[in-house]
């Protein structure tokens, strides 16, 4: 039977991925705030944009949360493996 996974790596590994959501989060705040998004522009041409700049940034916090959850996996496995009993 193999050996589990290092607790400590799995740590690591969500660490990353934390770094990888906060990086979608930036790039969600950002989109949100291109100047285009203001209601001041008005026709067809703005209404298409902001909808497609809000399509884009609710797939890329689709994207975050689907990273935060893989995060959060890995840490409950780092915790399910450091409470197993250890064998000598």
């Amino acid at each position: 039977m193999p050996a589990p996974p290092d607790p400590d790596e799995l740590d690591r590994a969500a660490l990353a991925l934390t770094r990888v959501t906060d990086q979608y989060v930036a790039t969600v705040r950002s989109l949100r705030s291109v100047p285009g998004m203001t209601p001041q522009f008005r026709g067809q041409d703005a209404d298409r944009f902001r909808h497609a700049v809000e399509m884009l940034a609710r797939t890329t916090q689709q994207h975050a949360d689907e990273v935060t959850q893989r995060a959060q996996a890995l840490r409950r496995l780092a915790q399910q493996i450091r409470s197993l009993p250890r064998v000598t």
